[in-house]
């Protein structure tokens, strides 16, 4: 088992690949490479053209697997001109992407396709016992109101009238128009009506998006080792005045009595704790890079007394 590297002599373009082949059984197949670009340069040039070479020898083909996927995040082949590899590893596909006339084909060739019995059976078992979370659940709100307005199923003609079906979160909300009205008036009230539910709908994504990346943010703080009582609270507040805003606040202990310093609103709390950070770096003169946000209550002063 070999990690190999052919490289095009005409060209300089190189390839890294791994076989259960010997380099002599390689040698002896004529075995080049598995890329369908090396492939038709090699029939359009000839081997002889092409280099074959041994980058290192394993012992086992899962162990040659993972030399390979080293050597191809080593070289980051995926986005690189110099190489055949589309994609990082034996398997995987990481670092490929479609290109826009790639994806439209393949959209084209998958649309009209039904699946077996058995594949849907499987899917469905795969989905089972997983529970969607308040973002799965906000996209997809997000995206059945968008193909809602854009293919206009929900309104319907009943007798001389109209009549238009909403569903805006998880409740039902019917509009009826008279014999006046034609189809596109109704499909014209359908987009007033569901313009500003989606801006709804896209906010709550927004805002979900941004707390699920200070929660992956949280994940990652560091405490330093501090000898006197530093900051112990979140570094921010809900602002009851102005919805999805919070209010930035530093607490301090001086001469026995508790104090807070608001430091200003902020649209994010990412935005609320880093201000927060910031201010009690320059109060106690801490690199910033070198401090975090201890994650506490406020109670801590008052339990000093």
């Amino acid at each position: 088992m070999i990690v190999y590297k052919t490289t095009n002599i005409t060209t300089g373009k190189m390839y890294i690949g791994s076989t259960s082949r010997t380099f002599k059984k390689a040698i002896d197949d004529g075995y080049l490479g598995s890329s369908e670009d090396l492939q038709k340069d090699i029939n359009k040039l000839g081997p002889d053209k092409f280099l074959f070479e041994v980058i290192e020898r394993c012992k086992s083909l899962t162990h040659a697997r993972e030399r390979e996927r080293h050597y191809h995040d080593l070289n980051d082949v995926a986005k690189s001109d110099m190489y055949y590899n589309k994609k990082h590893g034996h398997f995987g596909a990481t670092g490929h992407k479609y290109s826009g006339d790639q994806s439209r084909n393949l959209s084209k060739a998958q649309k009209g396709i039904k699946r077996k019995p058995t594949t849907c059976k499987l899917l469905s078992n795969k989905q089972k016992g997983i529970i969607p979370t308040e973002l799965s659940k906000a996209k997809q709100r997000l995206a059945k109101a968008k193909k809602c307005v854009r293919e206009a199923k929900c309104i319907r003609k009943r007798g001389n009238s109209w009549s238009l079906r909403l569903r805006i979160y998880g409740s039902d909300v019917d509009y009826t128009y008279g014999p006046s009205h034609n189809f596109e008036s109704v499909r014209q009230s359908l987009r007033d009506h569901m313009r500003p539910v989606i801006k709804m709908y896209e906010e709550d994504v927004k805002r979900m998006e941004t707390d699920k990346m200070i929660e992956n943010l949280d994940n990652e703080i560091t405490i330093i080792p501090y000898t006197k009582p530093v900051l112990s609270q979140k570094g921010f507040t809900a602002n009851r005045s102005r919805k999805h805003t919070y209010i930035a606040q530093y607490a301090s202990d001086r001469f026995g009595k508790m104090k807070l310093d608001y430091l200003g609103v902020f649209d994010s709390k990412f935005a609320a704790r880093l201000a927060v950070l910031k201010h009690w770096n320059r109060v106690e003169k801490i690199d910033y890079k070198n401090s975090e946000l201890m994650d506490q209550n406020i109670e801590f002063f008052k339990q000093l007394k």
